[in-house]
C-alpha cells in the first residue's frame, strides 16, 4: 500500500492568524487558527480514498481514525482548557512547537491552592493568578495528558497530534463572552498532574518519544520497516520545511511540507530522505473517541 498524503482543511478561529492562510493562497477566511492535515472522512481530504468501513479498517484498524493532526497558529491567546480525564473521550495531546516568538508561553497545569481555584473559578472566573505559564521556545516538544489544564499563547505555531475526541471543557476565556464549563472542567482536572513538573523537552533536533514520536531536524535519510497495520500500528509521517521523497520498491513519491503522509501496512522496507524538519508518529491502536462539541 502506498503512502497516502492529505489536504489541509482549514478551520477560522477568533485567535487565527495569517501564516495558514499564506500557505493557501485561495482561501477567504480572515484569521485561520487551525489547519487540519490528517483525520478521517468529516475532517480529511485525499482524491485518492473512498470512505468506506472497509477503507477505515484497512488505513486505522478502527472504524475511524484513532488520532487528528493539526497545526496551529496563535495569534491570540486560546482558552483556557481541559479534556475528561476518564472515559470515551479522553484526549491526550502533544505539541511540536514550529516557531515561537521571544516571551511566548503556554499554560500548563496550575499553582497555589486546588480549593482556591475552584472558588474562584465558580464565583468571579479570576483564575488568571491560579494558572501556571511556562515559557516556550522553537524546537520544543510538549506533552499534554488528558486532565491538564493547558492553553496554547499567543505567537506561537505548534504540530499537535491528539486522540480523536472534539470533547473539551473550556475553564477561562479572557473575557471572549463564550460558555465556560465550571461543573465538568472542575471533575476533568487531573490535581496529580497539574501540580507537577510540566513535561517539556526542549530544542528537540533527533528524539524517540515514549508516545512513539520520532523528530528529526536537519538532512535524513530513514527507513520505515515493514509491518506497519499488521501489528495495530502505522505511520504518520508530517514534513515542516521542504519536501519528503520516499521510495518504496520501485516507487517513489513526493510528500510536501505542511502536510501528513499515512503509511499503513507497509510491504516492504520505506526510505524517506530529505533537509528540513521531519517528524514521524508510530500509532498502535488507541480507543476511539466519540464525536461531541469542539472548542478552541
Amino acid at each position: 500500500m502506498t503512502p497516502f498524503i492529505f489536504e489541509q482543511i482549514l478551520v477560522e478561529k477568533i485567535w487565527g492568524g495569517s501564516w495558514l492562510k499564506s500557505l493557501n493562497p485561495n482561501c477567504y477566511y480572515e484569521k485561520v487558527g487551525e489547519a487540519i492535515i490528517l483525520g478521517d472522512e468529516n475532517n480529511c481530504k485525499n482524491k485518492n480514498i473512498i470512505w468506506n468501513k472497509k477503507t477505515k479498517l484497512e488505513l486505522f484498524n478502527s472504524h475511524s481514525s484513532p488520532i487528528m493532526v493539526k497545526l496551529l497558529d496563535a495569534k491570540q491567546d486560546l482558552s483556557v482548557q481541559v479534556h475528561p480525564l476518564r472515559g470515551e473521550n479522553v484526549k491526550t495531546e502533544a505539541w511540536y512547537v514550529i516557531e515561537a516568538e521571544e516571551g511566548a508561553q503556554i499554560i500548563y497545569g496550575l499553582k497555589g491552592n486546588f480549593e482556591d481555584f475552584k472558588k474562584a473559578l465558580k464565583e468571579n472566573g479570576d483564575v488568571e493568578p491560579f494558572l501556571n505559564k511556562v515559557n516556550v521556545y522553537t524546537g520544543d516538544f510538549v506533552y499534554l495528558p488528558s486532565g491538564t489544564v493547558h492553553a496554547l499563547g499567543r505567537g506561537i505555531k505548534v504540530l499537535e497530534i491528539q486522540q480523536n475526541s472534539n470533547i473539551t471543557y473550556r475553564l477561562h476565556d479572557y473575557g471572549r463572552g463564550r460558555e465556560i464549563h465550571i461543573r465538568e472542567g472542575i471533575k476533568s482536572i487531573d490535581k496529580k498532574i497539574n501540580y507537577n513538573t510540566p513535561h517539556i523537552i526542549r530544542n528537540v533536533k533527533r528524539h524517540n518519544f515514549n508516545l512513539g514520536t520520532y523528530m528529526v531536524k536537519g538532512y535524513f535519510r530513514d527507513y520505515i520497516y515493514p509491518g506497519y497495520g499488521l501489528n495495530k500500528q502505522y505511520a504518520i509521517v508530517v514534513s515542516l520545511e521542504n519536501t519528503v521523497r520516499y521510495s518504496i520498491g520501485n516507487n517513489k513519491f513526493n510528500h510536501p511540507p505542511y502536510t501528513a503522509a499515512l503509511l499503513p501496512q507497509i510491504p516492504e522496507i520505506c526510505k524517506a530522505e530529505g533537509n528540513g524538519q521531519f517528524v514521524m508518529f508510530l500509532i498502535e491502536k488507541m480507543e476511539q473517541s466519540s464525536q461531541g462539541v469542539g472548542v478552541g
